[in-house]
């Protein structure tokens, strides 16, 4: 998508260039959206998606004539909506709003639709809007919800200098993961940015990290951002954008109970011979527990546990990008997960530090940066 077919919202005046933190703030968002609902995803078969889906730690919450919805144990209708359609695809991320009254304000978002029903289970109204590197992205209000589900209670930990449990031996049940919600998006996209000012102009998300490439260019190749909810504690990032040569899902992550819910839902999850990806391991920026598989078609979903909580008193991070800026711990960051370290990409890559290509040299960089 060229710069002139970015979405961006009415009226809007260019923010300031001196550096990525106020990149994207020169003005007050248009509305804030309160956390994430769902993610769509389009299948043409939705038997392997349910197998997959429920052995990942989902439950089925409701079917009609467009598809399947799977729900965590929270109160939230769905977490993952699959859709009939020829060709599998990711089919965007939808954000909840505060209230209906910022469904009004973002139909002023250049390209924005009106406000319309949902045409998903659980009703509700809804926006569409799309990024500038195509992402679609969807703000509800008025998804019924449902009674949460009972699950386990987490386990207690002795530590060296911190026994709790005694005469209390305790054992977890063999079985999938206990999803609870759905935590994060990584998104790949060609211009960090801008896709970052996007995600703060129109829906309020602020920044808590951002990657950069070398310490003199200070280009940005990671934005970590969340929701604006004030001083109440929120997670550290409700999305993540990852520099890449096109927009595509890198990783949807869903948070299960604790870590033992990972590894035990990891070790069910190997059993039905689904495919993993990566992990377990500690994400460096926010901090979570994490064990990533990827589905019937590809796209890859993460159980996630034990993340950073930031509320309005933290100011983000500047972090050079390596393979140490993702992981504090863990197996190898795989050699596929970002499009800059396809190998087919590789003459390319190389190419560019010796011309004029200035993505080639970029991408070049960042495959360097996490060797």
């Amino acid at each position: 998508m060229s710069s002139s077919d970015s979405v961006t919202p009415a009226n809007a005046t260019p923010p300031p260039t001196e550096d990525i933190f106020t990149r994207g703030r020169a003005r007050a968002p248009l509305t804030r959206v309160i956390g994430l609902s769902h993610i769509t995803l389009e299948r043409p078969q939705l038997d392997d998606m349910r197998h997959f889906l429920v052995d990942f730690g989902l439950r089925r919450s409701a079917q009609d004539r467009h598809g399947d919805y799977y729900r965590g144990s929270s109160a939230a209708h769905h977490l993952v909506a699959v859709r009939r359609a020829p060709t599998p695809r990711f089919a965007g991320v939808t954000f909840t709003a505060a209230a209906r009254a910022d469904l009004d304000v973002l139909t002023r978002v250049s390209g924005a639709s009106a406000i319309e029903p949902t045409d998903e289970a659980g009703g509700g109204e809804r926006v569409r809007l799309r990024s500038p590197s195509g992402l679609e992205v969807h703000v509800v209000h008025g998804v019924r919800e449902l009674t949460p589900l009972q699950t386990r209670a987490a386990l207690s930990t002795n530590r060296a200098r911190q026994r709790q449990r005694v005469n209390s031996p305790q054992r977890r049940e063999r079985g999938h993961a206990q999803v609870e919600r759905l935590a994060a998006v990584a998104w790949q996209t060609p211009d960090v940015e801008q896709e970052t000012g996007w995600f703060m102009q129109t829906l309020g998300l602020i920044a808590s990290d951002y990657l950069v490439l070398g310490d003199r260019s200070k280009q940005a190749m990671g934005a970590f951002l969340r929701v604006d909810l004030g001083r109440t504690a929120v997670d550290h990032h409700a999305i993540a954008l990852f520099g890449g040569p096109r927009g595509r899902l890198l990783s949807a992550s869903f948070e299960v109970l604790d870590f033992d819910d990972i590894a035990v839902g990891g070790e069910h999850l190997y059993a039905t011979g689904a495919k993993h990806v990566w992990g377990p391991g500690r994400h460096e920026a926010g901090s979570a527990l994490f064990d990533y598989w990827r589905d019937p078609h590809g796209d890859v979903l993460g159980h996630v546990s034990d993340g950073d909580l930031f509320n309005a008193e933290i100011v983000p991070r500047e972090v050079r990008l390596s393979r140490s800026a993702l992981q504090q711990w863990g197996r190898p960051l795989p050699p596929d997960f970002f499009d800059a370290q396809l190998a087919n990409g590789t003459l390319r890559q190389l190419g560019g530090l010796l011309t004029n290509d200035t993505a080639a040299r970029k991408w070049a960089r960042f495959a360097r940066a996490l060797r």
